[in-house]
């Protein structure tokens, strides 16, 4: 009976242990880091720093230089167990009342950010964010 108390512990610590270890976008805050991007309407790249860093499924901050941006997620589309590889997520968005979508993306080329703000006004925000690393806080 002790060996099976004793199992039993050292299965549910193992199972908080990976639970803990998780990397999925729903249970974390992750920063996603950019240094280029590119404007989808004018089909210009540029160099800069950017970031987003999401809190599960609640909000976005989005930074570009010293400024920063609150985005509420207001809707998901989708799951990404595991950041390390390839998925999909997009969240609904919304800033000051503006919506708009956050597409996060990994795929066999590419980890890049989709942030479309055209939906509501043809002079909104396309642009795409190439992810050059992740880091899940």
């Amino acid at each position: 009976m002790k060996h099976f108390i004793i199992f039993s512990l050292v299965l549910a610590g193992a199972a908080v242990h990976v639970r803990a270890q998780s990397s999925g976008i729903k249970e974390n805050t992750i920063l996603w880091s950019s240094s280029k991007s590119t404007d989808l309407k004018t089909n210009v790249d540029r160099d800069s720093e950017s970031s987003f860093k999401t809190f599960s499924t609640d909000k976005v901050e989005f930074t570009q230089g010293s400024h920063t941006r609150t985005l509420q997620i207001t809707d998901t589309n989708g799951t990404w167990e595991n950041v390390n590889e390839s998925g999909k997520i997009v969240f609904s968005v919304e800033h000051r009342g503006v919506r708009g979508t956050l597409t996060l993306e990994k795929n066999s080329t590419e980890t890049y950010a989709l942030l479309d703000f055209t939906s509501m006004s043809s002079a909104g925000m396309k642009q795409k964010f190439i992810i050059s690393s992740t880091q899940i806080q």
